[in-house]
């Protein structure tokens, strides 16, 4: 079956949490071999995963808890 974009997006947790059964998941991996953009939600995906069970906190320079928009 050949996968449109959309249905991959709809399982792109599920594939990176392993999941997705096995014929899914090898068409989502020959989806993604051909689709730059889905690959890229994917690594995007992987990377927003990594950071958010990061325990560690980061201050950013300039920025302060009194901050508002004009």
């Amino acid at each position: 079956m050949k996968l449109e974009c959309k249905h991959v997006w709809e399982h792109i947790s599920e594939y990176i949490d392993g999941s997705v059964d096995a014929k899914l998941r090898e068409d989502i991996e020959r989806h993604l071999e051909h689709c730059e953009i889905c690959s890229a939600i994917l690594d995007s995906t992987r990377n927003i995963l990594i950071l958010t069970a990061d325990d560690r906190t980061f201050e950013l320079n300039g920025c302060t808890s009194g901050w508002r928009r004009n």
